[in-house]
């Protein structure tokens, strides 16, 4: 299996400047060689290519140098959060082992560089890491930072922050393994022929949490939803609604847009004519997703999203998301057990 989908949420690159910062760099050496400014960071949805995540990686360690385990303590930086609905989704499950298999159908939305997939064997359960598709000079980073975010999921779940029976990493031993002892309690093998997290198959698939049937159906929707949107557009629509999402689904001119694709404004409505589409569609389609992304997050209010929208006013929003999907914002947040008028802050 090949590296995540291109495209992705800024979550993880505010994680990683975050992290940079932490150590002494300034934003615009997290930031060099990437096209992103020190103001996009604050933009929760914004997306931007996995290229530029590699740039900002790279970044970390050429002022940090190529620490052994430096991607392990990165990845422990990640939140479930920063998964988006993927994350609420994992959030969602009782079990280990169901937070895993519910990540790996939704892998394309992450901010994942490795892939993953789940292997049992009699009272084993093996979760494996792939690196294809990732640049050989982060082969090592992608690897270790994958195996920190996942610890941070077992301690989710456990309630401790060991890693599991055995860790196996399927790059070169690196020489000093001080890092990866303090952070995993125990010592990893190296030079395997496949990275991987060993655990007992029992306890992976042992309720630990309430779990929420009903928060986990919504969230697998949206992700859905998701996913549906992504891949059902080729072609140009593919490229208007990636320069869309790039701008966190905020409005731009058809013209501007044309001159984006180095385009007339009149052939870009002909191409997207010949593919069953319109501009303006295209739009309300990625202002429809981010808004239901953001809708997701219980900290923000409908005024702040219809202006992170772009919209001058929340009742602007509000009407366009009840033609979008038929429900208000407030209505849509509690799963559709509301109707009526939109009202304070939703």
């Amino acid at each position: 299996m090949k590296t995540t989908s291109s495209e992705r949420s800024i979550s993880s690159i505010q994680t990683m400047t975050a992290f940079g910062i932490g150590r002494g760099m300034a934003v615009r050496d997290c930031l060099a060689g990437t096209g992103l400014r020190p103001d996009d960071l604050n933009d929760p949805v914004m997306n931007v290519s996995i290229e530029q995540e590699f740039g900002v990686a790279r970044n970390l360690l050429r002022h940090l140098g190529d620490v052994p385990g430096l991607g392990l303590e990165v990845g422990q930086r990640y939140h479930f959060t920063a998964l988006g609905a993927v994350g609420f989704a994992v959030a969602s499950c009782a079990s280990m082992y169901q937070a895993f298999e519910v990540g790996l159908r939704y892998m394309d939305l992450t901010f994942a560089f490795t892939a993953f997939h789940l292997e049992e064997e009699g009272d084993e359960c093996r979760i494996v890491l792939t690196d294809e598709g990732v640049p050989p000079d982060l082969h090592r980073f992608a690897l270790e930072r994958a195996v920190g975010v996942l610890q941070g999921l077992a301690g989710l779940f456990g309630g401790t922050r060991e890693i599991g029976r055995r860790l196996q990493f399927g790059f070169p031993h690196p020489g000093d393994v001080r890092l990866y002892e303090t952070l995993l309690g125990a010592t990893p093998t190296f030079a395997a022929p496949r990275t991987l997290i060993v655990l007992d198959a029992a306890a992976m698939k042992r309720p630990m949490l309430p779990g929420s049937a009903l928060a986990l159906h919504q969230a697998e929707e949206q992700c859905r939803r998701l996913l549906a949107e992504r891949r059902a557009r080729s072609g140009l629509a593919a490229r208007v609604c990636h320069h869309l999402a790039l701008r966190g689904g905020r409005p731009l001119d058809m013209n501007a847009m044309a001159a984006e694709l180095c385009l007339s404004a009149r052939t870009l409505r002909r191409r997207l004519q010949e593919e069953g589409a319109t501009y303006l569609a295209l739009c309300d389609e990625v202002r429809k997703t981010f808004a239901e992304e953001l809708l997701a997050l219980p900290n923000l209010s409908v005024e702040q999203i219809a202006e992170r929208l772009g919209y001058s006013e929340a009742a602007g929003f509000i009407h366009a998301f009840k033609r979008w999907t038929g429900m208000t914002p407030r209505a849509f947040r509690s799963g559709g057990r509301e109707s009526g008028v939109e009202a304070g802050n939703g």
